[in-house]
């Protein structure tokens, strides 16, 4: 579990009105991965493909959940990063005015990166802030993404069994650990590993509020 100091995390988690990113070029089970969340929550989310109206539904803050499961690429010589959507890259910065407002506050969503390096989002946010960052300074209720690579099919399972826990009522922290030794029984696979958590340990989701 980490802080980032931006604010409070939420003591009460909420899984409705969830909102879906898979991404223009999603990884090989990420639209099942999507399929598969979205349909343990007993209400249909809303798949979102465009960085205009991901942003604008960031800066309304009028969902419970945000999970992303995409390719999530550091800027080099042939790509300047963040995930390709249907009309661009999304990148850190395109949270700036959500993060300056705390746009997320009213509502603390849960907000699930489930893509490689999605902690930081790449070495061009040393000024601006990486994804964690700036979704916790946003009013983010809760952050989790990874530090490293995954495997595609161990991301989609730890997804699986967080998702499952945190519905059982177990705390944030319980979920994730939970979720991490899921994957733990494969020594070869360091993507159990790969997570980090922020937000308060105890935090639970509400009862009623996709469960």
């Amino acid at each position: 579990m980490r802080q980032t100091g931006a604010h409070s995390p939420a003591r009460s988690l909420s899984l409705t009105d969830a909102v879906f990113v898979h991404g223009r070029n999603p990884p090989t089970g990420a639209r099942a991965e999507v399929r598969g969340v979205n349909a343990g929550l007993g209400a249909p989310g809303a798949l979102v493909t465009t960085v205009a109206e991901l942003v604008r539904r960031i800066e309304r803050g009028d969902f419970g959940l945000l999970h992303l499961a995409c390719h999530q690429e550091h800027p080099g010589a042939d790509s300047d990063g963040g995930v390709a959507m249907d009309d661009g890259r999304f990148h850190p910065v395109a949270l700036g005015r959500a993060a300056a407002r705390g746009s997320l506050r009213a509502r603390c969503p849960l907000v699930f990166f489930n893509a490689c390096r999605s902690v930081d989002g790449g070495a061009y946010d040393t000024l601006m802030g990486g994804w964690a960052n700036e979704f916790v300074r946003a009013g983010a209720g809760a952050f989790v993404g990874s530090t490293w690579a995954l495997r595609t099919e161990s991301a989609r399972r730890y997804a699986d069994r967080f998702y499952a826990e945190l519905r059982g009522g177990a705390p944030l922290a319980a979920a994730s650990f939970a979720a991490r030794r899921e994957l733990l029984a494969d020594p070869g696979d360091p993507t159990g590993l790969a997570y980090a958590v922020y937000g308060d340990p105890q935090a639970t989701i509400l009862r009623g509020a996709g469960t």
